[in-house]
């Protein structure tokens, strides 16, 4: 079902054997086939239930979307702004107080002349990140709510839905 201005999916949540511990917010098995065509990397997408629907596109999300990936699971992540969004409005000048191995997900190395890694090392790191492993992000989706759906099953699993706004849909005025 949709709702005008906003996009809502509707999916099958089965925590069985292929679920993956999530590093960041992440609901299961979700059809997007009403919204398949709203957003580039959606398009990407089978219109087909997704085993995974990771939301946010920060170091947490991606490493969950990487495993996700090498576990031969259906997903998609949903982020509302940037690519790790949080590090972009850090001051351009910032050094992290931690080293670079220590901010390597997916087993990608991250290489640095420095023994703290600076705002702008990571940025680019990260966008290597989604290159190497080719990752579909969703970007400028906001997922608006979660939730079960209420007496909602398919297949013998539970439905859910999640309601996101692309950034080019106007808000709704209540």
């Amino acid at each position: 079902p949709g709702t005008s201005g906003n996009l809502t999916w509707t999916g099958a949540f089965n925590p069985g054997p292929n679920a993956i511990a999530a590093t960041g917010t992440s609901v299961a098995a979700v059809d997007i086939s009403t919204v398949a065509g709203a957003n580039a990397a959606l398009s990407a997408v089978d219109a087909a239930l997704l085993d995974l629907v990771i939301v946010g596109a920060g170091p947490a999300g991606m490493a969950a979307a990487i495993a996700a990936k090498q576990r031969g699971l259906r997903h998609v992540v949903l982020e509302r702004a940037a690519l790790v969004n949080s590090l972009l409005h850090y001051p351009t000048d910032m050094v992290f107080f931690t080293t670079p191995d220590l901010m390597e997900i997916g087993g990608l190395p991250f290489v640095s002349p420095h023994e703290k890694p600076t705002r702008q090392e990571a940025l680019k790191y990260y966008r290597r990140v989604v290159d190497a492993f080719d990752l579909q992000i969703a970007f400028e989706e906001k997922v608006l709510s979660v939730g079960a759906e209420a007496d909602a099953v398919q297949d013998g699993e539970r439905l859910f839905e999640i309601e996101t706004r692309s950034a080019e849909e106007p808000a709704l005025l209540e």
